[in-house]
Order: structure tokens, then C-alpha cells, then sequence
């Protein structure tokens, strides 16, 4: 599959909820926890590139350890939303930040469903880019644990999801869940980032 191809079927109507709901730890929907609300505004980016081989990969980072919701956790580059830009401005400035990549060297290519997370009150706005200049990655060190790369045929492989137990702390109390995730490479990619990677997964696993 080439980026012309996955620019079309990200063209699409996206399948939103239902790819959101089999990664879901908390397994409510969306607009249970919307009303009423105010959400805060991030935007996240699936950025794509082929390696040596012309192989096409993403970039996947891990959240250092610190006294929050998402500590520890696979995440996408991404971050919360200023008052002067657009989403997808933040997207790709959110990029550049944390990993290095300029931002004029990447192209959004498409945009997926949006995705409230509960924990923290993000209302997520995920993209899809594509670079043809990867450079050294620079991780800032107090938002990136670590760097991954990630050939797109993990994503969309079949019997990638499996089920785990996990600590999640959320309204002040530590829960003890099963939750879904997604095994890319013996990482367990789960929460908000694995029902991202899921919608994309659907999408690029339809005919």
C-alpha cells in the first residue's frame, strides 16, 4: 500500500466509534462523557515514512514516568491546542517538538475521528502525515521517553489485539482494569493512542 492509497481510504467515511469502542478501557460511549462537558483540545499525529527498504513505518514515542494519567504510556506525538492555531497547526508544531521532525517537511494527508479521554479531559483531534525527509530524531527528553519505529504492517496484521490487566488511575482513584491493546512489536499500545492506531488499523485492513 502507497500514501495515494491510504490518502483515499482516509478520504472515506471512517468507521470512528466502532474502531474507538474494541480498544475502549472504560467501554462507554464518547457522548456519555461529551455532555455537558468542557473538554480540553489536543491534536495528535500519525506520522508515516517509508524506510530504506521503501517500507512504510510510523512513529511511535513513550512517556517518561511522572505524576499524571498518561505516565509511562505509547503515545503519538501530540500535545494540547494554543488559541492561535488550527488543529492541525498543532499537530505538527506538537511534532517538531517533541521528536525533531520540521514541520514543513511533512504533509497531512488526512484526519481521523476524534476521541475523548476521560482521565485527563482531552477531546484528542488525530492526523495523519507523511514526511519524505526523516532526519535525526531529536525526543524532547521531558515529553519522550523513547523513540519507536513502527512498520505499518505490525499495525494491520491480523491477532495483533489482546487483553491485559492494568493500573489506571482516574477521578483520584486506582483502578485495577482489563483493558485491550494492541501488540506492536511486544509493546502494549492501549488507551486512547491504541483506539487511534485501531481506527487507522480498520481502515487500512478494509478492501
Amino acid at each position: 500500500m502507497n500514501i495515494e492509497e491510504i490518502k483515499t481510504k482516509l478520504s472515506e467515511p471512517l468507521p470512528g466509534y466502532d474502531a474507538h469502542f474494541k480498544l475502549a478501557p472504560y467501554r462507554k460511549p464518547n457522548k456519555h462523557y461529551l455532555k455537558n462537558l468542557e473538554p480540553k483540545i489536543a491534536c495528535t499525529l500519525i506520522l508515516l515514512f517509508n524506510d530504506s527498504a521503501e517500507n512504510l513505518n510510523f512513529v511511535l514515542i513513550k512517556r517518561p514516568p511522572y505524576d499524571g494519567v498518561h505516565s509511562d504510556q505509547f503515545a503519538l506525538p501530540g500535545g494540547k491546542k494554543e488559541a492561535n492555531e488550527s488543529l492541525s497547526e498543532t499537530a505538527l508544531r506538537e511534532t517538531e517538538e517533541e521528536i525533531g521532525i520540521k514541520q514543513n517537511t511533512i504533509n497531512i494527508i488526512g484526519k481521523l475521528s476524534e476521541i475523548y479521554v476521560p482521565p485527563s479531559n482531552f477531546l484528542i483531534h488525530p492526523f495523519v502525515g507523511f514526511t519524505e525527509s526523516i532526519t535525526p530524531f531529536i525526543p524532547d527528553k521531558k515529553e519522550v521517553e523513547q523513540i519507536f519505529l513502527v512498520k505499518l504492517d505490525e499495525l494491520i496484521k491480523e491477532k495483533n489485539i489482546k487483553q491485559t490487566t492494568k493500573q489506571v488511575r482516574y477521578k483520584g482513584e486506582n483502578l485495577k482494569l482489563k483493558v485491550p491493546y494492541i501488540d506492536l512489536n511486544g509493546n502494549d499500545v492501549w488507551g486512547a493512542t491504541g483506539a487511534i492506531l485501531n481506527e487507522l488499523k480498520i481502515i487500512l485492513s478494509s478492501a
